[in-house]
Formats: structure tokens, sequence, C-alpha cells
């Protein structure tokens, strides 16, 4: 009887002495379950015949995401070449500073973990 109430309470010991190490490992997987983005902003300054034609829309902001914080470079570089401006809307940034009717271009992230990010990209014109 005394034989149980020992491998019992070592049992309990390893448990409790497990959880911390569980929980670190927990900690240590939510923050490498997500990407880092980091927001780069900036302003498309027309010239020339867009400029003269519509003055009020001489200027237009960008706002787009920079991923970072992957271990793995190869799925970093797949990552990166899926958000590529051109990728996301089929024109470039030449082409957008060229056209008048871009006034701002934004993202907002809407699920960053588990492996998962999830973006929406809206133009306003």
């Amino acid at each position: 009887m005394a034989a149980a109430k020992t491998g019992i309470g070592f049992a309990l010991l390893l448990l409790v002495l497990a959880s911390p190490l569980a929980s670190a490992q927990t900690r240590a997987n939510r923050l490498t379950d997500r990407v880092t983005i980091t927001r780069r902003k900036i302003t498309l300054v027309r010239t020339g015949e867009t400029a003269r034609n519509f003055p009020e829309r001489r200027k237009a902001s960008v706002v787009y995401p920079v991923v970072s914080g992957l271990p793995d470079p190869a799925v970093l570089r797949r990552v990166r070449a899926i958000l590529q401006f051109k990728n996301i809307f089929g024109s470039t940034l030449a082409e957008y500073r060229e056209n008048a009717w871009l006034e701002e271009f934004d993202y907002q992230v809407n699920y960053n973990q588990n492996y998962i990010l999830d973006l929406t990209f809206c133009r306003v014109s």
C-alpha cells in the first residue's frame, strides 16, 4: 500500500514539474506561430500631365506590409512574393503613379496566429 502511494506522489510531482516546461513551450509556440508585420508607408507624387489634369490627386498614400520573422527563408520568400503589390492588384506602383484614380492604398491584419495570416487590402479611389 505504501508503495502505491509513493508511485502516485511521484507521478504528481512529475506533472507539477513538467507543467511549467509545457507552459514555456506553449508560449514559445505562440511566438513562432505568427509572422512579424511592419507597416511601410510611401507617398506617390504625380507629375506631368496627370498632375496638371488632376491637381487634387497629385499625391497618393500607399501603406503595405513587410513580412519577417519566419525561420525558413524559402517560406519567407514565398510569402513575400505572394504579398507583392503587383500580385495583389495586378498593377505596379509605377503604374499607380501614372494613373490619377488612386488616392489611398492600405491593408488590415484580420488574423495572424496558428500559422495562418489573413490580410485585407483596400484601395480608395
